[in-house]
């Protein structure tokens, strides 16, 4: 037979009698599958048969922004929801899930509007309003176009709705009289470009290299510490910062009272230069400086370097003063680090505490809402934080107050919405206190960390061992295969226990999500079944045991490198 010859398979073959198109048509699909899934009846249905169902499920989640475009991350919030209600019902709980929207209008905000004539902003009122209502039918037809199973009978719960904002004043009302509820000015993520606040699950954040910038402040007041030392005049603090232009701000210096640094002198040309620097970090700065021969003139303590001022590296500002900050503010960077750090009260959430901490320090707001300088900058006004940072670091290198740089890998943050960088700004927000017992319990855990990093090692593991037998008589016993064991015995490995720090136990199962946390406390602090969770949490037995395994398997991976 030749290769060329046509040869009919199809009586040795079982192929399709019927021809398929190639073409799927999805666009006009799309209506009738969209139709099936929003039928209200199955949806009814599904709910009716469930109302009586023991197991509630309940899913709360913030009010969402009214937007005229949705994000991916929105959508993939939308859809990742929906599977765990369809999940849900599917199970046989009661699934209770509204579909609720706010907006906070800022017209008045603008100076302009404030000044106009009344009828005016009114008018512009019912204008923006109108634009809302058909804003949030959009994004409602938007999330129903996902195919979500949602229900969509309430979405008027928002600042357009007299009730729901009449609800919202009561509550806050009722939070201002019990004092739970308080007005402060303090730094929050901000997208200069969206010129807004954005909450954490907004940010995305990557390793990326930044430039670290090591830079030189003059002494100029040393209430007669560095009298012996030689060319006081150009004695100088060492501090670094990746964001230069806060530089144009009323600043300090911050350092750690029980940290030792040194006063290490390097010759420079014909002169000796000295720099202050951390004892710990001095010969990572030396390195990067590029200076190989150095001796320590002298050594002190952080607390003898408190009320001492120097000039800015950026002439032309107000001289800083030393101050003290723990050192988890000032050392942020174990390994790109001075130990002395640059404080500005409008910068990031550490400044913000520090300068809490030491009175006398106005929290000021050095940014506008579209991400330029305010008036309180003293060289760079209203000009784009990033545009002052070139202008900053041409002003040091002239001045030779930049020592060395150096590159730091660190999560930088940026907006999900339009990927700009997130900068911190002081807002004037209205915030709710935390629970004082959840206050107190924090400061006795961190006073136990303290004592625990700050004794010998053999006290250490006395105190170890005693934080081991307080989890040990909290937590209940179960009874396995005739033997008792905790859940500290079913995580425990081969090596010698009483070296793990126990409390992280408490503080990982706190961090688990639902319901992987209920699971682990229902099996090890209830005495429950796995076939009891399961009808509880609405799951079978076999995902129970899966989960278990995992939660445990997570749990003791914690401790893998805690010795």
């Amino acid at each position: 037979m030749k290769i060329n010859d046509k040869v009919d398979f199809s009586s040795d073959m079982n192929l399709p009698k019927k021809t398929i198109s190639t073409n799927a048509d999805l666009t006009k699909k799309e209506s009738f599958f969209l139709a099936r899934i929003q039928d209200v009846r199955r949806y009814r249905e599904v709910l009716s048969k469930n109302k009586l169902s023991n197991v509630i499920y309940n899913i709360l989640e913030n009010p969402m922004v009214i937007r005229n475009e949705l994000s991916p991350t929105y959508i993939q919030n939308k859809i990742l929801k929906d599977m765990v209600i369809r999940y849900r019902l599917l199970s046989g709980a009661k699934v209770n899930h509204n579909l609720d929207f706010i907006h906070i209008d800022d017209m008045l905000e603008n100076q302009k509007e404030k000044t106009a004539k009344l009828q005016e902003v009114i008018k512009k009122r019912d204008a923006r309003k109108k634009e809302l209502t058909e804003t949030v039918k959009k994004q409602v037809q938007n999330i129903k176009d996902l195919g979500t199973i949602i229900n969509y009978s309430n979405f008027n719960s928002s600042t357009l709705n007299k009730e729901f904002e009449s609800r919202i004043i009561e509550k806050f009302w009722e939070l201002y009289k019990e004092k739970k509820i308080y007005h402060d000015l303090r730094p929050v993520n901000w997208c200069p470009k969206c010129k807004r606040a954005l909450e954490n699950d907004n940010i995305s954040r990557k390793k990326q290299d930044v430039e670290n910038y090591f830079l030189n402040f003059r002494v100029k007041y040393d209430k007669g510490l560095f009298s012996g030392i030689e060319n006081f005049d150009d004695t100088y603090f060492v501090a670094s910062t990746i964001r230069p232009w806060i530089l144009d701000f009323d600043n300090s210096l911050a350092v750690v009272e029980d940290m030792e640094y040194s006063v290490v002198q390097i010759k420079q040309r014909d002169k000796n230069v000295n720099y202050i620097i951390a004892s710990e970090f001095v010969d990572y700065i030396m390195e990067i400086a590029f200076y190989i021969k150095y001796d320590i003139k002298k050594k002190i303590l952080g607390k003898e370097l408190i009320g001492m001022t120097c000039n800015n590296a950026l002439e032309n500002t107000k001289d800083l003063n030393v101050i003290p900050a723990k050192k988890e503010y000032v050392v942020l960077n174990p390994k790109h680090s001075s130990g002395i750090a640059i404080i500005s009260s409008g910068n990031t959430y550490v400044d913000y505490l520090v300068s809490n901490e030491n009175s006398g320090i106005k929290i000021n707001n050095n940014l506008s809402k579209d991400g330029k300088t305010t008036m309180l900058a003293y060289n760079f006004k209203n000009m784009y934080y990033k545009e002052v940072n070139e202008k900053v670091l041409e002003n040091i290198k002239s001045k030779k107050y930049l020592l060395c740089t150096d590159l730091v890998k660190i999560k930088m943050p940026k907006c999900q919405e339009c990927g700009e960088d997130v900068v911190y700004r002081n807002e004037l927000e209205w915030y709710i206190k935390k629970n004082e017992n959840d206050e107190k319990l924090k400061s006795s855990f961190d006073n136990i960390i303290s004592k625990l990093n700050d004794c010998k090692e053999t006290k250490k593991t006395y105190i170890k061992e005693k934080l081991y037998e307080s989890i040990q008589n909290r937590e209940k016993i179960i009874s396995n295969d005739g033997k008792d064991l905790s859940l500290l015995d079913t995580i425990r490995d081969n090596r010698d226990f009483y070296n793990i720090d126990y409390m992280l136990l408490n503080d990982e199962i706190s961090k688990l999500e639902s319901p992987y946390k209920e699971l682990i406390y229902l099996r090890y602090f209830e005495d429950k079944t796995q076939s009891e969770v399961a009808d509880i949490l609405g799951m079978n037995q076999v995902e129970v045991s899966r989960s278990e395994r995992k939660t445990l398997k997570k749990i003791k991976d914690v401790y893998q490198n805690v010795v």
